[in-house]
């Protein structure tokens, strides 16, 4: 889809492309993504968080707004595709794909699937703001909730700039791994850095998140993500070789 000079990619086109079932639960407010015996969802509710004086960015300084609402969306934007849908939708419904993008070095698939998935997570946020708001009080029609967001996203600066590179490296063993580089930002608890390889065959996803500290300077933390779980590894400097490094010895010991 071509909309103002952009080419978009709605989560439903994408998933369907992958012969999975896209469903819309009303009374849930969940997607469900479907493949064969393996299923997805993803609640809007849950996923965006609601109190906003608990991540309430400084002014917009990632753009240089001085609207504090258009931050606040920017930082659900990125916290939710970090935290929640990037790593639930690869491990659930895309890993045998992604790994074939590895294996096959196939980078405009790999990119294409990074970006449907942060264009999901964007318009996500967008909705979940206007129902928050008051502004949509019927979410049953998919359609008017994706030209609606559509419309709306120019508002909130949630293009693609947000993904600033994609690329796929090699580990030790010649094991490929994709590297996400993301907008860096004067936010904690938002990553710079997103990994995605695999070891025996089965996915594995790091990030490089930033975390406020007992210091004038930021601390960078490597996280590993799995299915159920998320958890802090070391600590680390705040760049790609160092962040491929720090893989490796995960992959490799």
């Amino acid at each position: 889809m071509i909309y103002n000079d952009r080419t978009l990619v709605p989560v439903r086109a994408v998933a369907e492309s992958f012969n999975c079932q896209v469903d819309w639960v009303e009374s849930t407010r969940s997607v469900i993504i479907t493949k064969e015996e393996n299923k997805a969802e993803i609640k809007a509710e849950n996923n965006v968080t609601t109190n906003k004086k608990a991540r309430n960015p400084q002014n917009g300084l990632l753009y240089g707004y001085s609207d504090d609402r258009i931050a606040e969306i920017q930082f659900e934007a990125r916290y939710l595709f970090e935290q929640k849908i990037l790593p639930e939708i690869l491990y659930q419904i895309y890993g045998n794909k992604i790994i074939e993008y590895l294996k096959t070095n196939n980078i405009d698939m790999m990119k294409a699937t990074i970006l449907s998935i942060w264009e999901y997570a964007t318009l996500n946020v967008i909705v979940h703001d206007a129902v928050l708001n008051g502004e949509i009080t019927d979410i049953s029609d998919e359609n008017k909730l994706m030209e609606f967001a559509l419309n709306r996203r120019p508002m909130y600066p949630l293009g693609d700039e947000h993904i600033e590179d994609v690329s796929i490296e090699k580990l030790d063993n010649g094991t490929p791994v994709a590297i996400v580089k993301l907008k860096d930002t004067n936010w904690t608890a938002i990553s710079t850095y997103i990994g995605i390889t695999y070891e025996n065959d089965k996915l594995r996803i790091f990030t490089l998140e930033k975390s406020a500290g007992f210091t004038e300077e930021p601390i960078y933390m490597f996280c590993f993500v799995s299915d159920t779980s998320r958890g802090f590894i070391t600590s680390i400097p705040n760049s790609k070789e160092e962040f491929i490094k720090a893989i490796n010895m995960q992959i490799n010991g």
